[in-house]
């Protein structure tokens, strides 16, 4: 049964890394770059971990992370973009995120992997909006359950409108 699990959020492309915390953040990233070097370096290593993990998990939220890294002539970099969606569905919310950009006179892959890695952990630790993209996570699900009901989808119901004074 756990291995049926571990394919359906692999085939979902909802990953964890497994941490020493009690709580765990989930993610998608299209960039497989990303799972490798958080793997690569033992998971996630910001001071914030267990405050955000908890609003997450609070909000039935897993992060977006769009990365890329690389190499350019003289200097090695890394831009890291980080987003919310809904865990279970496919709403996201990109208002409000966070970004890092590294960048370092060591040009060669292992260091430009390493900017990757700092840049993710640093737009994570340093993410002020958490709350606020929250929020807007909540307005995209409320959007999308009031869409795909009126295309007549039976699997998500509208929220009820407030009752009017």
């Amino acid at each position: 049964m756990k291995s049926k699990i571990s394919f359906l959020l692999i085939a979902a492309g909802i990953f964890a890394i497994p941490s020493a915390h009690a709580c765990t953040i989930n993610y998608t990233s299209a960039n497989e770059g990303v799972t490798q070097v958080l793997k690569s370096n033992g998971g996630w290593n910001f001071s914030r971990y267990d405050e955000i993990c908890q609003k997450l998990q609070k909000n039935s939220a897993a992060l977006t992370i769009t990365a890329t890294n690389g190499v350019l002539k003289d200097k090695s970099f890394a831009a890291v973009s980080i987003g919310l969606k809904d865990f279970d569905t496919f709403s996201t919310s990109a208002s409000f995120g966070a970004t890092h950009f590294r960048l370092s006179d060591i040009a060669n892959g292992a260091e430009a992997q390493k900017m990757l890695y700092l840049a993710i952990n640093n737009a994570i630790e340093n993410w002020q909006t958490v709350d606020e993209a929250l929020q807007h996570l909540e307005i995209s699900r409320r959007f999308d359950r009031g869409y795909y009901s009126s295309m007549g989808s039976t699997e998500v119901a509208p929220l009820k409108k407030p009752k009017s004074k």
